[in-house]
C-alpha cells in the first residue's frame, strides 16, 4: 500500500503525459485499496481526472492547461495520501 502511494507522490513533480498515465494505471489497478482508504466518492475523483488527463489528444501533452491541469490532479491526491501516510 505504502509503496503505492510513494510512488504516486514521486511523480507529483513529474508532470509528463507518462506520470498521468502511470498514476491513472495505479488507481485502475487498485479500486478496492483506494475506496477502502479514500471513500468511493474521493477515489471517482481521482480516477475520472487522471483518465480525463492521461486520455487526452497527444497535442495537449506538454501544454500549460496540461501541466496546470495534472498539477490540481496531483495537488488534490497527494494532500490526502500525505494525511494518512506516516
Amino acid at each position: 500500500m505504502n509503496k503505492l502511494f510513494d510512488e504516486i507522490l514521486s511523480l507529483k513533480d513529474e508532470r509528463t503525459h507518462r506520470s498521468a498515465l502511470r498514476i491513472q494505471s495505479i488507481l485502475n489497478d487498485n479500486p478496492d485499496l483506494f475506496t477502502r482508504t479514500f471513500g468511493p466518492d474521493l477515489y471517482r475523483d481521482f480516477s475520472s481526472g487522471f483518465d480525463l488527463i492521461a486520455g487526452s489528444r497527444a497535442g495537449y501533452f506538454g501544454t500549460e492547461q496540461f501541466k496546470s491541469d495534472f498539477g490540481k490532479q496531483i495537488e488534490s491526491i497527494s494532500y490526502y495520501l500525505n494525511r494518512i501516510s506516516p
